[in-house]
């Protein structure tokens, strides 16, 4: 009866221990001024989000300001996304350009065999140079899409690699301790210190 009663009263007092210091921090001043919460930040569509709302250039570029490496990259990837932008639209406008100098690039002849006529179409310079331009515009819609593609590949590695050095620095945070007392996550009873 004895064993009883006491067992009763320790595991009572262990849990009026436990329930005010379940998750109890010391902070060391120090390193509470020190060290600053870093976004975790998402990418769709080559658009960066932190949460739910979009971040334009400069302020994409502010949060990466503590890794130059992985600001480079990412305004390295911006560049190349525009110049994309630029070049597809000019390179569609010339290679429509240079089919429609294609198209009126021709000198019909008619050449008559007493009872039927032949008509032929032969291309002139206005062919040739027509196909010049409409190669050239294709070059550019096709070196815009590539370098659209690799902007936006650039854009999300730098922000990959821009989480995964904020998980690897915010694992850790020094001066920080926690304890907990009494019955633990893995039902055992005693004293938990995580540092």
């Amino acid at each position: 009866m004895k064993r009883f009663i006491l067992t009763t009263v320790f595991c009572i007092c262990a849990q009026f221990l436990t329930w005010g210091s379940s998750n109890c921090f010391i902070v060391s001043k120090d390193s509470a001024s020190t060290v600053k919460a870093q976004p975790i930040l998402k990418v769709h569509k080559a658009k960066v989000y932190d949460g739910k709302t979009l971040l334009s250039k400069n302020e994409v570029l502010n949060v990466l300001n503590a890794y130059p490496k992985i600001a480079t990259q990412y305004e390295k990837g911006k560049k190349l996304r525009s110049t994309g932008g630029v070049l597809i639209p000019v390179g569609l406008a010339t290679f429509i350009g240079g089919a429609v100098l294609m198209v009126n690039g021709f000198d019909e002849n008619t050449t008559n065999y007493g009872y039927y006529t032949v008509y032929t179409r032969l291309p002139n310079g206005k062919y040739y140079l027509g196909l010049a331009i409409g190669t050239i515009g294709e070059l550019m819609v096709d070196g815009g899409i590539v370098c659209s593609v690799i902007g936006k590949t650039n854009i999300r590695r730098s922000i990959s690699n821009y989480n995964r050095a904020v998980k690897s620095t915010s694992q850790y945070m020094p001066g920080e301790i926690n304890y907990q007392l009494g019955l633990l996550d893995n039902g055992n009873f005693g004293l938990k210190l995580t540092f």
